[in-house]
């Protein structure tokens, strides 16, 4: 891929990229199983349907970040926009499903 300067030295008008993060991606082990099925019924904000995906769906409330756990004590953190916002969301994991 051609650098900015190598397009503005053929005569491109090329100006300086402006960046958002918009998602982190982060995963996690919890060093614990999981029992999916116990997580679905205890919390409304879990969804679980193992026919269609192995892991649960665990979103934090208030927040765009969701957590996809699977039995073996992994998971993904998805939707954050800090790390500070993946950590809160691991500390709540950690919390609410001990």
């Amino acid at each position: 891929m051609p650098s900015r300067n190598c397009c503005r030295s053929l005569g491109f008008n090329v100006g300086e990229p402006e960046t958002e993060v918009q998602n982190m991606v982060a995963s996690v082990d919890f060093h614990r199983r999981f029992d999916l099925e116990e997580i679905a019924r205890n919390f409304r904000s879990a969804e679980y349907e193992p026919e269609v995906f192995p892991g649960l769906i665990f979103r934090m409330e208030e927040s765009s970040v969701a957590f996809l756990l699977f039995v073996e004590g992994e998971g993904v953190c998805v939707g954050a926009k800090s790390e500070e916002e993946i950590e809160e969301g691991i500390n709540r994991i950690e919390e609410t499903i001990g």
